[in-house]
Protein backbone atom coordinates (compact mmCIF):
# COMPACT_ATOMS: atom_id res chain seq x y z
CA UNK A 1 0.00 0.00 0.00
CA UNK A 2 2.95 2.04 1.09
CA UNK A 3 4.43 1.47 -2.31
CA UNK A 4 1.79 2.24 -4.28
CA UNK A 5 0.99 5.83 -2.71
CA UNK A 6 4.65 6.51 -3.17
CA UNK A 7 4.37 5.85 -6.75
CA UNK A 8 1.48 7.68 -7.25
CA UNK A 9 2.81 10.55 -5.67
CA UNK A 10 6.06 10.29 -7.54
CA UNK A 11 4.11 10.18 -10.85
CA UNK A 12 2.44 13.34 -9.77
CA UNK A 13 5.54 15.11 -9.08
CA UNK A 14 6.88 14.10 -12.33
CA UNK A 15 3.45 15.11 -14.09
CA UNK A 16 3.73 18.32 -12.45
CA UNK A 17 7.48 19.11 -13.00
CA UNK A 18 6.85 18.12 -17.20
CA UNK A 19 3.74 20.39 -16.96
CA UNK A 20 5.64 23.37 -15.92
CA UNK A 21 8.55 22.65 -18.24
CA UNK A 22 6.36 22.46 -21.32
CA UNK A 23 4.19 25.80 -20.32
CA UNK A 24 5.26 28.68 -21.92
CA UNK A 25 7.75 31.11 -19.60
CA UNK A 26 6.19 34.12 -17.19
CA UNK A 27 5.82 37.15 -19.18
CA UNK A 28 8.54 39.64 -18.08
CA UNK A 29 6.76 42.12 -16.14
CA UNK A 30 8.82 44.34 -17.18
CA UNK A 31 7.70 44.63 -20.45
CA UNK A 32 4.27 44.14 -19.75
CA UNK A 33 4.69 47.38 -17.46
CA UNK A 34 6.68 49.15 -19.99
CA UNK A 35 5.33 52.61 -20.67
CA UNK A 36 4.08 52.95 -24.39
CA UNK A 37 4.64 56.26 -26.17
CA UNK A 38 3.00 55.81 -29.02
CA UNK A 39 0.11 54.09 -30.77
CA UNK A 40 -1.41 53.70 -34.33
CA UNK A 41 -3.61 51.95 -36.43
CA UNK A 42 -3.79 51.60 -40.12
CA UNK A 43 -7.71 50.17 -40.21
CA UNK A 44 -10.36 49.20 -38.00
CA UNK A 45 -8.67 46.12 -36.86
CA UNK A 46 -4.61 46.69 -37.74
CA UNK A 47 -3.21 48.01 -34.72
CA UNK A 48 0.64 48.69 -33.00
CA UNK A 49 1.82 50.48 -29.86
CA UNK A 50 5.25 50.71 -29.05
CA UNK A 51 7.16 52.25 -25.94
CA UNK A 52 10.22 51.20 -23.51
CA UNK A 53 12.44 48.51 -23.31
CA UNK A 54 11.71 47.85 -27.20
CA UNK A 55 8.65 46.58 -26.82
CA UNK A 56 5.86 46.20 -29.59
CA UNK A 57 2.02 45.64 -28.96
CA UNK A 58 0.26 44.27 -32.19
CA UNK A 59 -4.18 43.82 -32.19
CA UNK A 60 -5.48 42.50 -35.07
CA UNK A 61 -9.12 43.11 -33.65
CA UNK A 62 -9.33 46.73 -33.00
CA UNK A 63 -7.80 45.94 -29.80
CA UNK A 64 -9.86 43.46 -28.09
CA UNK A 65 -7.06 41.51 -27.18
CA UNK A 66 -2.81 42.62 -27.78
CA UNK A 67 0.15 40.42 -28.49
CA UNK A 68 3.82 41.23 -27.52
CA UNK A 69 5.80 41.31 -30.92
CA UNK A 70 9.54 40.51 -31.33
CA UNK A 71 11.79 43.86 -32.22
CA UNK A 72 15.42 42.92 -31.12
CA UNK A 73 16.09 45.56 -29.40
CA UNK A 74 15.54 46.89 -25.66
CA UNK A 75 15.82 50.48 -26.90
CA UNK A 76 13.13 52.97 -25.86
CA UNK A 77 10.91 53.28 -29.21
CA UNK A 78 9.29 56.75 -29.46
CA UNK A 79 6.64 56.95 -32.47
CA UNK A 80 5.44 55.02 -35.62
CA UNK A 81 3.96 55.51 -38.50
CA UNK A 82 2.49 54.03 -41.60
CA UNK A 83 2.71 54.69 -45.63
CA UNK A 84 -0.31 52.61 -46.65
CA UNK A 85 -1.28 49.33 -44.26
CA UNK A 86 2.02 47.29 -45.43
CA UNK A 87 4.86 49.54 -45.41
CA UNK A 88 5.95 51.55 -41.21
CA UNK A 89 8.29 52.70 -39.60
CA UNK A 90 9.18 52.83 -35.95
CA UNK A 91 11.92 55.03 -34.18
CA UNK A 92 13.62 55.39 -30.72
CA UNK A 93 17.05 55.55 -29.35
CA UNK A 94 18.97 54.63 -26.20
CA UNK A 95 22.01 56.68 -24.47
CA UNK A 96 25.46 55.26 -24.39
CA UNK A 97 27.48 54.24 -21.49
CA UNK A 98 29.65 56.45 -19.70
CA UNK A 99 28.37 59.50 -21.96
CA UNK A 100 26.37 62.30 -22.53
CA UNK A 101 25.19 60.95 -26.48
CA UNK A 102 23.21 59.01 -27.60
CA UNK A 103 22.40 56.60 -30.83
CA UNK A 104 19.26 56.38 -32.29
CA UNK A 105 16.88 53.32 -34.50
CA UNK A 106 15.01 53.02 -37.27
CA UNK A 107 12.73 49.86 -37.66
CA UNK A 108 10.63 48.85 -40.68
CA UNK A 109 8.29 46.58 -42.12
CA UNK A 110 7.44 45.99 -45.60
CA UNK A 111 4.42 42.96 -44.89
CA UNK A 112 1.70 44.59 -42.69
CA UNK A 113 3.95 44.48 -39.28
CA UNK A 114 4.05 40.83 -39.36
CA UNK A 115 8.34 41.68 -38.78
CA UNK A 116 9.84 44.48 -37.74
CA UNK A 117 13.97 44.99 -39.03
CA UNK A 118 16.61 47.62 -38.17
CA UNK A 119 17.09 49.15 -41.37
CA UNK A 120 19.00 52.26 -39.80
CA UNK A 121 21.23 51.80 -36.42
CA UNK A 122 23.74 54.46 -34.37
CA UNK A 123 23.90 56.86 -37.84
CA UNK A 124 22.60 59.93 -35.50
CA UNK A 125 21.17 60.25 -32.05
CA UNK A 126 17.93 59.10 -30.37
CA UNK A 127 14.82 59.99 -32.26
CA UNK A 128 11.82 60.93 -31.09
CA UNK A 129 9.70 61.03 -34.38
CA UNK A 130 8.89 60.18 -37.84
CA UNK A 131 6.43 60.52 -40.28
CA UNK A 132 6.73 59.21 -44.07
CA UNK A 133 4.84 61.36 -46.95
CA UNK A 134 4.75 57.88 -48.83
CA UNK A 135 6.34 55.16 -48.95
CA UNK A 136 10.03 56.45 -49.58
CA UNK A 137 10.23 60.19 -48.46
CA UNK A 138 10.25 60.26 -44.74
CA UNK A 139 11.40 62.94 -42.34
CA UNK A 140 12.89 61.93 -38.43
CA UNK A 141 14.05 63.89 -35.48
CA UNK A 142 15.37 63.93 -32.11
CA UNK A 143 18.27 64.87 -30.46
CA UNK A 144 20.91 66.54 -31.59
CA UNK A 145 24.84 66.34 -31.59
CA UNK A 146 28.02 67.83 -32.70
CA UNK A 147 27.84 65.60 -35.83
CA UNK A 148 24.24 66.25 -36.36
CA UNK A 149 23.72 69.86 -34.68
CA UNK A 150 20.56 69.97 -36.49
CA UNK A 151 18.29 67.36 -35.39
CA UNK A 152 16.21 66.28 -38.43
CA UNK A 153 17.18 63.79 -41.16
CA UNK A 154 15.53 62.82 -44.48
CA UNK A 155 15.23 60.01 -46.55
CA UNK A 156 14.50 59.37 -49.73
CA UNK A 157 14.91 55.42 -49.62
CA UNK A 158 12.19 54.59 -46.99
CA UNK A 159 14.57 55.05 -44.47
CA UNK A 160 17.64 52.63 -45.53
CA UNK A 161 19.84 55.59 -45.55
CA UNK A 162 19.60 59.27 -43.48
CA UNK A 163 20.64 62.57 -44.72
CA UNK A 164 21.39 65.48 -41.78
CA UNK A 165 19.41 68.40 -42.66
CA UNK A 166 21.13 71.60 -42.95
CA UNK A 167 20.94 75.16 -41.33
CA UNK A 168 21.36 76.34 -38.08
CA UNK A 169 22.25 74.31 -34.66
CA UNK A 170 19.25 73.16 -32.45
CA UNK A 171 18.78 72.26 -28.72
CA UNK A 172 16.59 69.31 -30.35
CA UNK A 173 13.10 68.35 -31.16
CA UNK A 174 10.32 66.74 -29.76
CA UNK A 175 7.39 67.57 -32.18
CA UNK A 176 7.03 67.58 -36.16
CA UNK A 177 4.80 68.08 -38.91
CA UNK A 178 5.60 67.18 -42.84
CA UNK A 179 2.55 67.92 -45.00
CA UNK A 180 5.41 67.45 -47.83
CA UNK A 181 8.40 65.97 -48.64
CA UNK A 182 10.12 69.47 -48.93
CA UNK A 183 8.28 71.13 -45.73
CA UNK A 184 6.99 71.11 -42.43
CA UNK A 185 7.70 72.72 -38.89
CA UNK A 186 9.25 71.73 -35.74
CA UNK A 187 9.06 72.22 -32.04
CA UNK A 188 11.35 71.66 -29.00
CA UNK A 189 12.27 72.23 -25.68
CA UNK A 190 11.51 75.77 -23.99
CA UNK A 191 9.09 76.74 -26.85
CA UNK A 192 11.52 76.27 -29.88
CA UNK A 193 10.04 76.20 -33.04
CA UNK A 194 11.59 75.59 -36.53
CA UNK A 195 10.40 75.86 -40.12
CA UNK A 196 11.71 73.46 -43.05
CA UNK A 197 11.62 74.21 -46.50
CA UNK A 198 14.00 72.56 -49.23
CA UNK A 199 15.25 70.01 -46.69
CA UNK A 200 16.84 72.48 -44.36
CA UNK A 201 15.86 74.31 -41.08
CA UNK A 202 14.87 77.90 -41.49
CA UNK A 203 14.55 80.26 -38.40
CA UNK A 204 15.26 78.38 -35.61
CA UNK A 205 13.64 80.85 -33.04
CA UNK A 206 14.14 79.39 -28.96
CA UNK A 207 10.72 80.59 -27.27
CA UNK A 208 8.66 81.12 -30.23
CA UNK A 209 6.15 78.66 -28.71
CA UNK A 210 5.80 80.11 -24.98
CA UNK A 211 8.35 79.36 -22.65
CA UNK A 212 7.51 75.76 -22.35
CA UNK A 213 8.53 72.41 -24.00
CA UNK A 214 6.47 71.91 -26.71
CA UNK A 215 5.58 67.67 -27.09
CA UNK A 216 3.44 67.15 -30.31
CA UNK A 217 1.80 68.04 -33.59
CA UNK A 218 -0.97 67.11 -35.92
CA UNK A 219 -3.03 68.80 -38.94
CA UNK A 220 -6.56 68.81 -38.88
CA UNK A 221 -7.93 68.05 -42.66
CA UNK A 222 -8.88 71.17 -43.39
CA UNK A 223 -5.02 71.94 -42.63
CA UNK A 224 -5.30 73.63 -39.46
CA UNK A 225 -2.23 73.17 -37.34
CA UNK A 226 -2.17 72.24 -33.34
CA UNK A 227 0.89 71.49 -31.15
CA UNK A 228 0.45 70.63 -27.02
CA UNK A 229 2.77 70.73 -24.79
CA UNK A 230 3.82 71.60 -20.69
CA UNK A 231 1.96 73.56 -18.39
CA UNK A 232 -1.71 72.88 -20.15
CA UNK A 233 -0.31 74.33 -23.38
CA UNK A 234 -2.67 74.61 -26.68
CA UNK A 235 -1.41 76.01 -29.96
CA UNK A 236 -3.12 76.65 -33.01
CA UNK A 237 -1.94 77.74 -36.46
CA UNK A 238 -3.56 79.01 -39.50
CA UNK A 239 -0.29 79.37 -41.46
CA UNK A 240 1.26 76.12 -41.38
CA UNK A 241 3.21 76.73 -38.68
CA UNK A 242 4.49 79.94 -39.81
CA UNK A 243 3.09 81.87 -36.64
CA UNK A 244 0.83 80.35 -33.57
CA UNK A 245 -1.79 81.33 -31.44
CA UNK A 246 -3.08 79.62 -27.78
CA UNK A 247 -5.98 78.46 -28.11
CA UNK A 248 -8.39 78.50 -25.27
CA UNK A 249 -9.51 75.44 -23.21
CA UNK A 250 -12.33 74.90 -20.46
CA UNK A 251 -9.95 75.46 -17.49
CA UNK A 252 -8.54 78.90 -15.92
CA UNK A 253 -5.07 79.88 -15.91
CA UNK A 254 -4.06 78.11 -12.53
CA UNK A 255 -5.78 74.75 -13.36
CA UNK A 256 -4.26 74.72 -16.85
CA UNK A 257 -1.01 74.41 -15.50
CA UNK A 258 -1.95 71.38 -13.25
CA UNK A 259 -1.90 69.09 -16.77
CA UNK A 260 1.14 68.72 -19.28
CA UNK A 261 0.01 67.60 -22.43
CA UNK A 262 2.13 65.06 -24.70
CA UNK A 263 -0.09 63.67 -27.33
CA UNK A 264 -2.85 65.64 -29.83
CA UNK A 265 -4.70 64.01 -33.19
CA UNK A 266 -7.25 65.65 -34.97
CA UNK A 267 -9.88 64.60 -37.44
CA UNK A 268 -12.06 66.80 -39.13
CA UNK A 269 -13.46 69.52 -36.61
CA UNK A 270 -12.77 67.37 -33.74
CA UNK A 271 -9.25 67.70 -31.81
CA UNK A 272 -8.04 65.46 -29.07
CA UNK A 273 -5.49 66.16 -26.39
CA UNK A 274 -3.87 63.40 -23.49
CA UNK A 275 -1.28 64.04 -21.28
CA UNK A 276 -0.19 64.02 -17.41
CA UNK A 277 -2.69 63.43 -15.39
CA UNK A 278 -4.27 60.43 -17.75
CA UNK A 279 -8.03 61.49 -16.39
CA UNK A 280 -8.62 63.89 -18.77
CA UNK A 281 -9.04 64.00 -22.39
CA UNK A 282 -9.24 67.44 -23.41
CA UNK A 283 -11.51 67.49 -26.86
CA UNK A 284 -12.84 70.12 -29.07
CA UNK A 285 -15.33 69.42 -31.58
CA UNK A 286 -15.49 72.81 -33.59
CA UNK A 287 -11.51 73.34 -34.25
CA UNK A 288 -11.17 74.67 -30.82
CA UNK A 289 -13.73 77.37 -30.86
CA UNK A 290 -14.59 75.47 -27.34
CA UNK A 291 -13.05 73.11 -25.70
CA UNK A 292 -14.78 69.83 -23.32
CA UNK A 293 -13.03 67.97 -20.68
CA UNK A 294 -13.77 64.16 -20.87
CA UNK A 295 -12.84 61.63 -18.26
CA UNK A 296 -11.02 58.25 -18.55
CA UNK A 297 -11.52 56.84 -14.58
CA UNK A 298 -8.12 56.20 -14.56
CA UNK A 299 -4.90 58.67 -13.70
CA UNK A 300 -2.26 57.11 -15.24
CA UNK A 301 -0.12 59.66 -17.80
CA UNK A 302 -1.21 59.15 -21.34
CA UNK A 303 1.35 59.51 -24.12
CA UNK A 304 -0.25 59.47 -27.40
CA UNK A 305 -3.72 59.67 -28.99
CA UNK A 306 -4.67 58.17 -32.37
CA UNK A 307 -8.39 58.16 -33.76
CA UNK A 308 -9.39 56.01 -36.76
CA UNK A 309 -12.72 58.18 -37.53
CA UNK A 310 -14.43 60.42 -35.41
CA UNK A 311 -15.77 58.05 -32.73
CA UNK A 312 -12.95 55.04 -32.86
CA UNK A 313 -9.52 56.19 -30.91
CA UNK A 314 -7.11 54.84 -28.80
CA UNK A 315 -4.64 55.94 -25.88
CA UNK A 316 -1.76 54.88 -24.48
CA UNK A 317 0.49 55.48 -21.93
CA UNK A 318 2.43 54.75 -17.93
CA UNK A 319 2.89 51.02 -17.29
CA UNK A 320 1.57 49.75 -20.27
CA UNK A 321 -1.83 51.14 -20.42
CA UNK A 322 -4.34 51.37 -23.68
CA UNK A 323 -7.22 53.30 -23.79
CA UNK A 324 -10.18 52.75 -26.33
CA UNK A 325 -13.25 54.76 -27.07
CA UNK A 326 -15.99 54.19 -29.27
CA UNK A 327 -17.84 57.08 -28.86
CA UNK A 328 -15.38 59.78 -29.64
CA UNK A 329 -13.84 60.11 -26.61
CA UNK A 330 -16.37 60.74 -24.86
CA UNK A 331 -16.11 57.06 -22.37
CA UNK A 332 -12.82 54.78 -22.31
CA UNK A 333 -12.45 51.35 -21.34
CA UNK A 334 -9.14 50.02 -20.40
CA UNK A 335 -8.14 47.43 -23.31
CA UNK A 336 -4.93 46.29 -21.27
CA UNK A 337 -2.07 47.45 -18.60
CA UNK A 338 0.64 46.82 -16.59
CA UNK A 339 0.74 47.59 -13.08
CA UNK A 340 2.42 44.13 -11.82
CA UNK A 341 5.33 46.35 -10.08
CA UNK A 342 5.83 48.98 -7.91
CA UNK A 343 6.60 52.44 -9.56
CA UNK A 344 7.28 53.80 -6.13
CA UNK A 345 9.38 52.10 -3.34
CA UNK A 346 9.87 54.73 0.03
CA UNK A 347 12.51 53.15 2.41
CA UNK A 348 12.23 54.95 5.73
CA UNK A 349 12.90 54.85 9.27
CA UNK A 350 9.60 55.46 11.12
CA UNK A 351 6.20 56.10 10.11
CA UNK A 352 6.27 59.91 10.80
CA UNK A 353 8.76 59.93 7.72
CA UNK A 354 6.71 58.55 5.03
CA UNK A 355 7.15 60.62 2.42
CA UNK A 356 2.93 60.94 2.26
CA UNK A 357 3.24 64.14 -0.20
CA UNK A 358 5.05 61.68 -2.81
CA UNK A 359 2.35 59.52 -2.36
CA UNK A 360 -0.23 61.76 -2.67
CA UNK A 361 0.78 63.10 -5.69
CA UNK A 362 2.63 59.79 -7.72
CA UNK A 363 -0.15 57.23 -6.26
CA UNK A 364 -3.21 58.94 -6.12
CA UNK A 365 -3.23 61.81 -8.75
CA UNK A 366 -1.35 59.71 -11.40
CA UNK A 367 -2.13 56.16 -10.31
CA UNK A 368 1.55 54.82 -9.91
CA UNK A 369 1.44 51.76 -7.46
CA UNK A 370 3.34 52.48 -4.11
CA UNK A 371 4.93 50.91 -1.89
CA UNK A 372 5.86 51.76 1.62
CA UNK A 373 8.42 50.41 3.72
CA UNK A 374 8.84 51.53 7.43
CA UNK A 375 12.21 50.07 9.33
CA UNK A 376 11.17 50.40 12.60
CA UNK A 377 13.92 49.14 15.78
CA UNK A 378 12.30 47.53 18.35
CA UNK A 379 12.15 49.44 21.78
CA UNK A 380 14.85 49.18 24.18
CA UNK A 381 15.04 47.19 27.02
Amino acid sequence: MTARRTASALALFLSLVSSAAAADPPEDPGLSDACLHAVRFVDERQGWAVGDRGVIWHSDNGGTSWERQTSGTVCALHALCFAGDKTGWIVGGQGLPYSPASSGLVLATRDGGLRWEPVSWQQFPRLLGVQFVNGKSGWAWGESSEFFPTGLFASETAGQKWVPAAGPPARGWMAGLFPSAEQGVLGGPAGASALVSQRALRGVKPGALGAVGVRAMTASDDGTCWAVGDGGTVLRSDTQGASWALSGGPFSTAHRLLFDWRGVHARGPSVWVVGRPGSVVLYSPDSGASWQPRFTGQNLPLESIWFQDARRGWAVGALGTILATEDGGASWRVQRGGGERAAVLAVHGDALSAPLLTHARLANDQGYLAVDLAMVRPPDG
